[in-house]
């Protein structure tokens, strides 16, 4: 090191030769740069100049580190670069090649040690950064440092540029041949910044100079949509498919990967990229009919999400931030007894988001966790904004369990500052996410989502009971002077453990359920029966409505009538094939009590396959919907192979549900009382006349607490056919809970099975 810098200090003693660098040399160097780690290096003559021949054998030493994996290559290649800036302040090679050496070594993930043209402690991509845009700013036109700028600033995606970034492509794209990566990159942040139309003209512009298609057509279809042209928006997205190139394929990955888990990215990057567009296909489509939604939709609500959370939840000066792999588990405060800490919740809470090939700044987050659950979800059906209030008692004492101590109390005052309760309905209940600041993305907003709402934050938990009146019990003794810390409280506890199922629910999901406002009280079941190859298929769909949460119409004194709308959409993933029903039904009857329910079922005619089935109701006065229910597994099988449909559950006095060898009193609750009978019915095919087979029928424990089980087993002879099949099962000795009822058929070596949820309850 010593030697190092008495050679420097003879270097800067020598006189520096005056003028640019000849286009000669100029040229030697970019043949040597553009070939390292593509192609062996050309056999050349040395450049004119001493310095040029410098930075020459600095190529060299890269393209030596990257055959061998030789740090000290990497060293004394920056060690030459180095030199040549000091000996030539106004060439602008040396510095961009000491750019490419440090984003090697930011590529290695290589420790950082004091290395030459580095600042004391300074990362290699900061230091990349800084050598880069030096070289920049010393020759506009060199070529690499150009390439090399807009190919970083592409892959850094829609991440906010740093200031002196966005003086380099600024410069860039005002040229006649500016690089068509650093015109995406720009429209990128004209978007970000809400001039859409700006944005659009850039992507024409970059086009023009042969940016990647599919590329394009996604960032135009974001861009149309931020426009409210959404059909345009939707066949621009389309578009980019056909062809998909290798950089439109990292891109359309990348916007999968906001919405989905890593299994169902795994699936996607199994997939062929010439496939891809078919699998997309299929994923949207799906969505649109889980949530009933017209086909197309659920896209353009994802299009129009993704501008809207890079508007209002990106985050700011995002550089800033590159230390934090996850949120700090004790995000659940000191003082919360009772209750623990959730870490396996918080360390796979999204910080590092995802990122495309190259990004070098994939350290740094893009959007806040409200942008997360919004990409997800959409808008909350409503937000419980509070003012600070900090809960009676606390910061009193000096520590201790369940005080919190002044110097933690500064600390809660500050994450405190914001905070936001955001309320979905999501897989058939409310879910809320409650939002507040944090190191790792932030306390400028409520950026990051936690386990539970704070207890500390009295005014919160009863803004939330105002949009939740469950809420409401949790809330008072919150708000209840007390002497242990809220959480130890059974209605608190509960409150929190429902909070952190739902905050789970929220990050590894994204939402099928379209909003529903003030939800009926409403029991839908599901059956698939009949077969493929008599084309007797179909699911048959039961409704249970309490009467209290309809509106009626009067047709005479003694008779109402109970207009439903009904959508039902069925989906069947292995080929899109989809089928939509609209209807109205109309139940009539005498004026009954608030709490009875009116019962009927559809029946929706079905191919052989597995089918999903989603269904949405609501009245005439209603905005949203008021019901909403979803099946994903019904499967009519076809072929000659055994076969047996799902059982259909019924209870004696229910509605006569018209099955193919009569009525059966199908349960449209699915409720039975203890000690009750449940009946069954379902059809067998596959079995020969007069071969034997065995029928286990089981009813076994949904719930931890329950104990008991039932199990039956008996031996039939088939007649051959068609078997239809209709027995009465006891539940004696069954507590009231949550069962699983289990047929399984057994035919030689083959075996069928099928399952139904059951509810038995104290009621009679």
């Amino acid at each position: 090191m010593r030697a190092r810098q008495l050679l420097t200090g003879v270097l800067l003693l020598l006189p520096l030769p005056a003028g640019g660098q000849s286009e000669r040399d100029q040229a030697l160097l970019t043949r040597i740069d553009a070939a390292i780690g593509i192609e062996p290096i050309p056999d050349m003559a040395r450049p004119e100049d001493g310095v040029a021949r410098q930075i020459q054998q600095g190529l060299l030493e890269l393209e030596r580190h990257l055959r061998q994996s030789d740090r000290r290559a990497l060293e004394r290649a920056l060690f030459r670069f180095n030199q040549a800036s000091l000996r030539r302040p106004e060439w602008a090679w040396p510095e961009y090649a000491m750019a490419r050496a440090f984003l090697l070594l930011h590529d290695l993930e290589a420790p950082v040690i004091a290395s030459a043209g580095s600042r004391l402690g300074e990362p290699h991509v900061a230091a990349m950064w800084r050598h880069l845009l030096e070289a920049t700013r010393r020759d506009p036109d060199l070529l690499r440092a150009r390439i090399l700028l807009a190919e970083l600033a592409y892959a850094a995606g829609d991440r906010e540029p740093p200031p002196d970034v966005r003086e380099a492509l600024a410069v860039e794209v005002t040229r006649r041949d500016a690089r068509p990566e650093a015109m995406v990159a720009w429209a990128r942040h004209q978007r970000a910044l809400g001039a859409t139309p700006v944005a659009l003209a850039i992507l024409d512009r970059a086009a023009q100079l042969g940016a990647d298609p599919s590329v394009l057509a996604l960032e135009r279809a974001r861009t149309l949509a931020a426009l409210d042209r959404i059909d345009d928006a939707r066949a621009s997205y389309w578009q980019g498919l056909d062809p998909l190139t290798r950089d439109g394929h990292a891109l359309y990955r990348q916007d999968v990967a906001w919405l989905v888990d890593a299994d169902s990215i795994a699936a996607f990057d199994a997939v062929a990229r010439a496939e891809v567009g078919a699998w997309l296909r299929r994923f949207w489509a799906e969505r649109d009919a889980a949530a009933t939604r017209d086909e197309g939709a659920r896209l353009g609500a994802h299009l129009n999400r993704w501008v809207s959370v890079l508007q209002e939840f990106r985050i700011p000066s995002p550089w800033r931030r590159t230390l934090h792999s996850r949120v700090d588990y004790a995000f659940d405060y000191i003082g919360d007894a009772c209750v623990g800490s959730v870490t396996p919740f918080y360390e796979q809470l999204p910080v590092r988001m995802p990122w495309l090939p190259g990004d070098v700044r994939a350290d740094e987050p893009i959007i806040d966790h409200r942008g997360v659950i919004f990409l997800r979800h959409g808008a909350p059906l409503t937000k419980a904004v509070p003012p600070l209030v900090i809960a009676e008692g606390v910061g009193e004492g000096t520590g201790g369990e369940g005080i919190v101590s002044p110097r933690e109390l500064s600390r809660l005052l500050e994450s405190l500052e914001h905070t936001e309760v955001w309320v979905y309905w999501i897989e058939g209940g409310y879910r809320v996410f409650a939002f507040r600041g944090s190191d790792a993305l932030g306390k400028h907003a409520a950026t990051t989502l936690g386990s539970y709402l704070p207890w500390h934050a009295a005014q919160a938990w009863l803004a939330l009971a105002r949009v939740l009146p469950e809420s409401t019990g949790a809330a008072i003794q919150i708000n209840r002077p007390k002497t242990s810390p809220a959480t130890c409280y059974a209605a608190v506890r509960q409150a929190v453990a429902q909070q952190r199922t739902d905050a789970q629910v929220g990050i590894t999901s994204d939402s099928d359920t379209p909003p529903v406002l003030d939800p009926w009280r409403a029991v839908h079941r599901f059956f698939a029966v009949g077969h493929g190859a008599d084309g007797s298929g179909r699911a048959v769909v039961t409704f249970a409505l309490q009467v209290g949460d309809l509106a009626a119409d009067t047709l005479t004194r003694d008779l109402l009538a109970w207009p439903i709308e009904y959508r039902l959409v069925a989906y069947r993933p292995s080929d899109g094939r989809r089928i939509t029903i609209d209807t109205v039904r109309g139940p009539t009857g005498r004026p009954a009590q608030p709490d009875q329910f009116l019962s009927g079922y559809f029946e929706v005619p079905l191919e052989p396959g597995a089918w999903q089935l989603s269904l949405r109701a609501s009245q005439q006065r209603d905005s949203l919907p008021r019901a909403y229910a979803l099946r994903r597994h019904l499967v009519v099988d076809d072929g000659p192979a055994l076969a047996l449909t799902d059982i259909v559950t019924g209870r004696s006095g229910q509605p006569g549900w018209t099955a193919p060898d009569g009525l059966f009193p199908i349960n449209t609750l699915g409720t039975w009382p203890e000690g009750g009978t449940v009946e069954l019915w379902y059809e067998l095919r596959g079995i020969p006349p007069g071969e034997e087979y065995h029928t286990t029928i089981q009813v076994l424990p949904a719930e931890q607490r329950l104990r008991r089980d039932i199990s039956v087993r008996v031996t039939d002879r088939s007649p051959g056919g068609i078997i239809r099949v209709r027995r009465t099962l006891g539940l004696e000795n069954l507590d009231s809970g949550r069962y699983t009822l289990v047929v399984t058929v057994e035919h030689g070596d083959s075996t069928v099975r099928r399952e139904q949820d059951i509810l038995v309850t104290s009621d009679r």
